[in-house]
């Protein structure tokens, strides 16, 4: 996934002051990795599907349309535990006779799933990487008031000189608007930051669009070049190759 033009050495290449993160999955994931959402919560709701291929169909629907890219209602959001449009897009996909009904049957099993959040393993090793060369380094997110909390729980807060919700700033990506505030919060240019995410709109667009530098993280591999971002990663524990 990475362009071999910019394998390592990404923060000499561009003098990057600043790395600026999201938070839901890209430094942390609900209950399992983004990638394995959809079959882990069809298994908690006791919904199979008939083939590995249908499974596999389902799955990569559901990822596309939570993530915008491909088209399909987005009612009833439940934020990162998704939403009734990408419920019913994978399971149309998987060959459900009654996808609406799923999809409902899907939403009220996330509902009553606790939100628990854990931290990506490579997560904490890179950040402190990153402090050790001396970039200054921060979390926006389209969250809801409980950013700064989510990130002192997952021992991530110690690592961050910025700290930006969308509930608190009334201003949510792909506004380039947060973007630009992460900058000045952190005291350096745009042209200077970097932005890692894991969605092509929220993230990519609103990160080029004020300048950053924008890395796609895409672990499922669901958004092929050309997808606006200038690297694209699987981990990141691949970031660590790109930025040195």
């Amino acid at each position: 996934m990475i362009p071999l033009a910019l394998e390592g050495g990404l923060i000499r290449e561009r003098s990057l002051q600043a790395v600026f993160f999201d938070l839901a999955d890209t430094l942390a994931y609900l209950w399992v990795p983004k990638s394995q959402r959809f079959p882990f919560l069809c298994k908690m709701a006791g919904l199979v599907a008939s083939s590995d291929a249908a499974a596999e169909a389902g799955r990569l629907t559901f990822l596309r349309t939570w993530s915008g890219e491909e088209p399909g209602p987005v009612e009833g959001s439940l934020g990162w535990r998704g939403g009734l449009g990408a419920y019913r897009a994978g399971l149309v996909a998987m060959g459900c006779e009654d996808a609406d009904a799923g999809a409902k049957v899907l939403a009220d099993a996330a509902r009553r799933l606790p939100f628990s959040i854990y931290p990506d393993p490579g997560a904490a090793h890179l950040l402190a990487l990153l402090k050790q060369h001396g970039l200054r380094l921060g979390v926006l997110s389209n969250h809801r008031g409980t950013l700064r909390e989510n990130l002192l729980a997952l021992d991530l807060l110690p690592y961050c000189d910025v700290v930006l919700d969308s509930h608190l700033t009334g201003i949510r990506k792909p506004d380039p608007e947060i973007f630009l505030m992460a900058c000045e919060a952190a005291h350096v240019p745009p042209d200077k930051a970097a932005f890692v995410g894991g969605e092509p709109l929220s993230d990519v667009a609103g990160a080029r669009q004020a300048d950053l530098l924008p890395i796609l993280l895409d672990p499922a591999g669901i958004f092929p070049p050309p997808n606006g971002a200038e690297v694209t990663v699987a981990s990141l524990s691949d970031l660590k190759r790109v930025f040195f």
